[in-house]
């Protein structure tokens, strides 16, 4: 047999190695040109080896009774491209492009995975005389007749497969599709069909077997069953799970829809295809067979036990737990009710993702996710058509396969950062799956059938509400989850998160004479982590923080340092020695600020922030100009840079215009000539919010004009306000995230915040101990901010005097 050099080479684009994992079967006998669909018994060393390089060796062996043994594989195997592969429970689903023949030459030893080492064959095409001559010219003739005669293949083949240019390969597909005639002879033939390396001799051999089926009966029955492609410990048996069979079982399960569509499909497959067209069919036979139609999970029905493993899993978070005891109890007075559509809002590090796991834990249900951030494609939502080449179904429908239930709590992870682009918006494509009114139809365009996904419990993530398209906001219920309290973040990192860093790192640890070393955090040790080591609204960079004493001591052990008391107390005071120096210094509260400085809050998608307005007065020779810096301007900013930009504007307008408070003092500073009103927002990088600004830039501008600073009282000197401010001085606004700004000044030291009046009653989502220790002031206009601010200011008591009279 001529052979050709070994194919060495790694990686999907590089050529493949000479070693390859080999998998084999009696029948069906493989040829060149194929598509097909393997199922193997899953093995960790064959999935490192496709994920290495994505070829394996498909062989056919003589005698099915001694398939393991090396002199029983036909001289001639084919070398498989992997297109992909998956993980089905214990099986490892492969999809395979068979490219050519291949000679095997040795066995390396293994274990359990058969290894096989290949060369190049080489195949003898025919010349222009040999097309010429009318034998071979007759004899392609009948490769033309043959669907005619024989109903295995297709009943129309167009002709021109058979030029001298496809010869090979029509000869390889007709040879293919005659595995559906599969008795013992037929094989046998098949198999010297495979192994003829000469094209014309292969021509030759095939033309004869075509006679030889043409002459057998129409009733005539193949006398040996499909036989499953193998590795070893594989076992025999493919028609166990052949789709007809699974059909049967699940039959009376299915929608009619359903079952039209699959029987529709199974009619193909029994009329015969091209095999590429064949496995193409097969993968949507396997999705509609295997989808979890009308499988649910039954929900826990004790109420207390479902608030208990809430409580396990995550302190506090009332809201949210609340809210699924009630969708219980809905669901057991009335089992049809319609699920709801949750989207848990917060920054990052608050547990949003995890709650989800907890509650399909709690209620008993399978847990299913996908991530939206960064999906552009429409596809991944509704799936691809039939008719694109490697098509499959959207994200949604994968997760219910391979979750194996139609009732899963399903978490959509991200959604405020889902994008559009010319493949669609996949955004556009989530209302139907997230719209109560419509999902129980749900269509995808792979599937071509309608799932109902009315029972599944659809949860949503994000941090900000702001870039969630409107209607799906219309279609969800908004649940905030916003940051913690440092005494929430010590009993979080007490409760779960020490516990979860100890486990993790193997702790406690055994000794060799059998004691064990242990680690103890102290209160003190952990709220030093959460002031000095992390900024944070959530606790996600709390838990890094707490991980690193485990890993040093963890690595002191291993190298013999052992510690002299086994239970190492980590505190306040030596804290440092494990986490190194706090990188963050906790803010000097200054006796007073400049004039024209007022600390400002901010809300982002990681919490609450705590800035400085700045606002500096100075003439400018063009005429009177105002204008901000230290907000970043982008295509997503740009509206809030407007809107900080115009707070300003409406801030000196309000105090100067005429008959405003400070009309005469303006008058008096523009004698040496028109203003320049410059005002600046610190921590440029970070993006604010613009309408909030508005009282803290009101009272920085009255300071920076009259030369004043925000001095409240003696012992509250450091003051913080927001809100959105207006023309009308009897106005300041509501604004949101009060909490998160309430928790962000509390965190930087601030004693004193002036708040809308409108925003009081969200005082009560506030831990009290942040009250007692935070004093809220709600106004209810601007001038009242203007006298907290500066309470010693005759000014400004007798502009108020003024206008009480004057109402």
């Amino acid at each position: 047999m001529a052979r050709k050099n070994k194919g060495p080479g790694r990686g999907g684009g590089a050529p493949p190695q000479n070693i390859l994992p080999c998998i084999w079967a009696y029948a069906p006998v493989y040829f060149p040109g194929a598509d097909l669909k393997i199922s193997v018994k899953k093995n960790q060393e064959l999935i490192e080896r496709l994920t290495e390089s994505p070829y394996i060796i498909v062989a056919n062996v003589r005698e099915e009774a001694q398939e393991d043994a090396d002199e029983n594989f036909l001289q001639v195997s084919i070398l498989a491209k992997v297109l992909r592969f998956s993980e089905q429970n214990s099986a490892l689903i492969i999809d395979l492009r068979l490219k050519k023949r291949i000679a095997i030459v040795g066995w390396p030893t293994a274990n359990i995975l058969r290894l096989a080492e290949w060369e190049d064959v080489y195949e003898e095409k025919p010349t222009e005389e040999n097309m010429q001559n009318p034998e071979v010219t007759a004899k392609i003739l009948k490769l033309i007749e043959a669907p005619a005669r024989i109903r295995e293949l297709p009943p129309r083949m167009p002709s021109d497969w058979f030029s001298k240019g496809s010869l090979n390969s029509t000869i390889d597909l007709l040879a293919y599709l005659l595995n559906l005639r599969r008795s013992s002879r037929v094989i046998t033939r098949l198999h010297e069909i495979l192994e003829e390396l000469n094209i014309i001799k292969r021509l030759d051999l095939l033309v004869k077997l075509l006679d030889d089926m043409a002459a057998l009966p129409d009733n005539f029955k193949p006398d040996h069953p499909a036989a499953q492609t193998k590795t070893p410990d594989t076992p025999s048996g493919a028609s166990e799970n052949s789709p007809q069979k699974r059909y049967e079982q699940i039959k009376d399960k299915l929608p009619e829809e359903a079952r039209k569509e699959i029987e529709k499909e199974l009619a193909r497959l029994r009329r015969g295809m091209h095999p590429s067209e064949a496995s193409m069919t097969m993968d949507h036979l396997d999705l509609l067979l295997w989808l979890p139609w009308e499988v649910y999970t039954e929900d826990t029905k004790d109420l207390r036990e479902v608030k208990k493993s809430l409580d396990e899993d995550h302190w506090g978070l009332e809201d949210v737990k609340e809210r699924i005891l009630e969708f219980l109890a809905v669901r057991q007075l009335n089992p049809s009710a319609k699920s709801p559509i949750l989207c848990f809002v917060g920054p990052p590090g608050v547990g949003k993702t995890s709650l989800g796991q907890s509650i399909a834990h709690a209620l008993g249900r399978k847990f299913a996710s996908l991530a939206l951030g960064g999906m552009r494609d429409e596809a991944e939502i509704r799936g691809h058509g039939g008719t694109y080449i490697n098509a499959k179904p959207g994200k949604i429908i994968e997760e219910l396969l391979r979750c194996g239930s139609a009732n899963p709590v399903f978490m959509l992870d991200e959604i405020d950062k889902v994008g559009q682009d010319w493949r669609g918006d996949p955004a556009a494509a989530l209302l139907e799956a997230l719209d109560p009114e419509q999902n129980h139809r749900f269509y995808d365009r792979y599937l071509n059938v309608r799932f109902n996904l009315s029972r599944v419990l659809f949860i949503t993530t994000a941090n900000i509400v702001d870039t969630i398209v409107p209607a799906l906001i219309d279609r969800m219920e908004i649940i905030e989850l916003p940051g913690y309290t440092p005494l929430e973040k010590l009993k979080i990192a007490q409760q779960h998160l020490i516990k979860r860093r100890r486990k993790e790192n193997g702790f406690p640890v055994k000794l060799e004479d059998g004691s064990f070393v242990d680690l103890n955090f102290s209160d003190g040790a952990v709220l030093k982590l959460i002031h000095q080591y992390t900024q944070e609204a959530g606790v996600r960079n709390l838990e890094r923080e707490i991980d690193e004493p485990f890993r040093k001591i963890a690595k002191e052990i291993l190298m013999g340092e052992i510690p002299s008391q086994h239970t190492v107390d980590i505190t306040k005071q030596n804290l440092h020695i494990y986490c190194g120096n706090p990188p963050l210094v906790e803010r000097q509260v200054p006796d007073t600020l400049p004039p024209g400085v007022v600390p400002i809050l901010a809300v982002s998608d990681a919490g609450g922030h705590v800035f400085e307005a700045e606002v500096e007065k100075g003439f400018h020779a063009g005429g009177r100009k105002i204008t901000i810096t230290g907000v970043r301007e982008s295509l997503e900013s740009k509206e809030s840079v407007n809107k900080i930009e115009e707070s300003l504007k409406i801030a000196f307008d309000a105090l100067t215009m005429c008959g405003r408070i400070l009309f005469e003092r303006t008058r008096e500073l523009e004698q040496d000539g028109p203003l320049f009103v410059r005002g600046n927002i610190t921590n440029g990088g970070i993006p604010k919010d613009g309408p909030s600004a508005g009282v803290s830039l009101w009272l920085a501008t009255y300071g920076a004009l009259t030369g004043q600073s925000v001095k409240p009282t003696k012992d509250t000197p450091l003051l913080a306000a927001t809100g959105e401010i207006t023309l009308n001085l009897n106005m300041v606004r509501v604004i949101g995230g009060i909490r998160d700004k309430i928790l962000a000044a509390h965190r930087y030291g601030i004693k004193k915040l002036i708040i809308p009046k409108d925003n009081e009653p969200e005082l009560e989502d506030v831990p009290r101990e942040i009250l007692d220790e935070v004093e809220i002031i709600p106004v209810q206009s601007m001038l009242e901010a203007l006298a907290v601010a500066y309470p010693d200011d005759q000014r400004i008591k007798k502009y108020i005097e003024k206008a009480q009279q004057g109402s």
